[in-house]
């Protein structure tokens, strides 16, 4: 099997755009910051150990988890 010029110019990397560097900058910090704050919900103390309380935090960390991964996955695309 050969390789073309055809094939080779196919496979190079296409120049990003400036603007498009400043919105992966911004949304890998706005991803990874919410990654930290999901963990963080956690290490704050909380005097209210009911299981209200604590369904609520669970719900707000998954949410941020999931949310920063989405912004690191859109970061990267």
């Amino acid at each position: 099997m050969d390789i073309t010029t055809s094939d080779l110019a196919a496979k190079q990397a296409k120049p990003v755009a400036p603007g498009r560097f400043f919105q992966r900058l911004f949304l890998t910090f706005i991803g990874a910051a919410l990654i930290m704050a999901g963990f963080g919900v956690w290490l704050a103390s909380s005097v209210a150990h009911d299981p209200q309380m604590l369904l609520i935090k669970l719900g707000i960390s998954l949410f941020m988890l999931i949310s920063g991964l989405c912004c690191l996955l859109v970061s990267k695309a």
